[in-house]
């Protein structure tokens, strides 16, 4: 009888390491399954960081628009009424989009294009919606301007007078130029995505460059 007795204690003792190692099994599979999906899930941690523009500024892209110190001529856009964007300037720096109402990014950046509208008294600019194209009827392009909430009128470049330069003829759209109120280029923030969360992150990016370049340019301009 305790022969019997104690075979089943024996037995029960080694049931119960066996079950312990299984849970124990499970709780380590469980948790290299949890750090693997961190892992995962780290570039899109990264990603609030801000949007990295300058891969797309490769010289190697010849969508990705005028050199920094280039000088866009104000006098050759124009809006549908004839008056110049140099003429319209209120601000030491504007901020432009380029639109083109065949273009689907243009249609899908509404949110990126709002977030930077909102920012246009804090950063002391002006936004305004553009094309270096020569267009004869405006009115797609104005409609699309409009349903992105732009209130002021498009500006394109102008039938008479010099053509735009190379750099302007080949950029993407949308592309956003922030430009010194004689055309000089400060900075290009060229293109747009299909993902909203990666357009929110361009629109944090464009409004902390440009935070940062007025700041730099006033510390100069006190000097």
């Amino acid at each position: 009888m305790f022969e019997k007795t104690g075979r089943l204690h024996f037995f029960s003792f080694q049931l119960g390491i066996l079950v312990g190692v299984i849970i124990a099994l499970i709780l380590a599979a469980f948790a290299i399954k949890r750090s693997n999906l961190f892992v995962r899930q780290e570039p899109n941690v990264l990603l609030t960081e801000g949007y990295n523009f300058r891969k797309i500024r490769n010289s190697d892209n010849s969508w990705r628009g005028p050199e920094l110190g280039e000088r866009i001529n104000l006098h050759q856009l124009k809006d549908s009424d004839g008056k110049s964007l140099a003429q319209v300037v209120g601000t030491p720096n504007i901020l432009l989009v380029t639109l083109d109402p065949e273009c689907a990014y243009c249609r899908a950046s509404g949110d990126l294009i709002n977030s930077l509208s909102d920012g246009e008294e804090q950063n002391r600019i002006e936004y305004y919606p553009i094309s270096f194209a020569r267009i004869d009827d405006t009115n797609d392009i104005e409609q699309l301007a409009m349903s992105l909430g732009f209130q002021s009128k498009v500006f394109t470049w102008a039938n008479e007078g010099e053509m735009p330069q190379e750099s302007l003829q080949n950029i993407v759209t949308p592309a956003h130029l922030l430009l010194d109120n004689t055309g000089k280029v400060l900075q290009v923030w060229a293109g747009s995505s299909r993902e909203k969360e990666v357009r929110k992150k361009m629109g944090q990016q464009i409004l902390s460059d440009i935070n940062v370049i007025n700041d730099t340019l006033k510390v100069i301009a006190e000097k």
